[in-house]
């Protein structure tokens, strides 16, 4: 199934009692954690889409972790206006980052969720160039200057919240604390997808990423006991589904890790998630899914 045209299809779906859930395409389990919710009113975020391999994320998180801890670039922005593209530093290209389509992939994601709207690094062995779209409001500093890690982890988690088992492009809007207000955004209803999180901690001088996910459905994580063998929601959104393992996290209680409240700045709900201590939650971002209308039935396998 063509990706762009898979929440519309989605809308009018229904699998039969015969196979139950496994009976799905793989594009269906991707798009399970539609399930369960009414439409939202439009929050406040921006937009961007989900598409990236779980796998692929992995395979080149530290490489981008280190290309992190140096400038982009020297082009500057003001009131919007930015210079042409500025030429990557050779100590991005040192990390490796750039050396496979996949890691120009991931840094592209990178970018867009770092750099202002419209500020530009170009990469002088070829003719692409990486455009930011300012989804995160703490670290367009990346252009002139190494992120902190708290910024890194912003970075990371905004590039998280794009991924998908199936590499399948899905328009999603994100929000959070530290995610942009983008004026001006689709209208259409969004419902909650799931929450992200990533944590950068350290074994002696080497780093290590941990990454969280919370899925927001009425489903929960759990997949339903009628079907055991069937991936649970975020698992099907967020693994590697060719591997033993996951690489994430994922947790099955947002009451037990998050607490929810009002942003000071737009007045739209923001969580805050810490599995070890609720009370001194980080800053996640969460994903909305755009599926106005959607409904999908299971008759032997409800995940109501």
């Amino acid at each position: 199934m063509n990706a762009k045209y898979l929440f519309v299809a989605m809308m009018g779906l229904g699998f039969s009692t015969v196979g139950c859930i496994q009976s799905a395409t793989n594009e269906e389990l991707a798009a399970l954690d539609l399930v369960g919710y009414a439409p939202q009113d439009n929050p406040t975020g921006s937009e961007t889409n989900n598409h990236y391999s779980p796998d692929a994320y992995h395979g080149n998180k530290y490489k981008l972790l280190a290309a992190m801890d140096h400038a982009l670039g020297t082009q500057a922005c003001s009131n919007g206006s930015c210079v042409p593209s500025s030429p990557l530093s050779s100590s991005v290209y040192d990390t490796g980052i750039l050396d496979t389509f996949e890691g120009q992939d991931l840094f592209q994601m990178a970018v867009e969720c770092a750099l202002a709207k419209g500020q530009q690094v170009s990469q002088g062995n070829s003719p692409r160039t990486y455009t930011g779209r300012g989804l995160m409001s703490t670290t367009a500093g990346w252009l002139s200057g190494a992120l902190t890690t708290e910024q890194k982890e912003d970075v990371l988690r905004c590039v998280v919240a794009r991924v998908n088992a199936f590499n399948l492009s899905v328009p999603i809007l994100v929000s959070g604390q530290n995610v942009t207000n983008h004026e001006g955004h689709s209208t259409a209803n969004w419902q909650p997808d799931a929450l992200w999180d990533v944590r950068i901690s350290w074994e002696g001088t080497a780093p290590v990423i941990a990454e969280y996910a919370w899925s927001l459905t009425t489903g929960g994580s759990a997949s339903p006991p009628q079907c055991p063998s069937v991936l649970t929601p975020m698992e099907a959104r967020a693994c590697d589904l060719t591997s033993s393992t996951c690489g994430f996290d994922v947790r099955s209680s947002v009451a037990s890790d998050c607490t929810r409240s009002s942003s000071p700045l737009t007045g739209g709900d923001i969580y805050t998630c810490n599995p070890d201590d609720p009370s001194a939650g980080r800053p996640v971002v969460q994903s909305w899914v755009n599926a106005d209308g959607a409904s999908v039935s299971y008759t032997d396998c409800s995940l109501d």
